[in-house]
């Protein structure tokens, strides 16, 4: 994707990756608070499309 010059953009979600939150204490509302801080500097001009992954 990117050599088509798209940005990509892997966010490490609490509980999950290298993040040492314990997955137990991880709501819905601390993923979005994540997403939204990890988006917030991104230029809002742009399209967008999001792939959601999950092993």
């Amino acid at each position: 994707m990117t050599s088509k010059g798209y940005k990509v953009i892997a966010i490490d979600l609490p509980g999950h990756g290298k993040d040492t939150t314990h997955p137990a204490t991880v709501g819905f509302a601390d993923y979005v608070n994540k997403v939204t801080e990890v988006t917030q500097g991104l230029n809002a001009n742009h399209h967008r499309a999001w792939v959601d992954c999950s092993r």
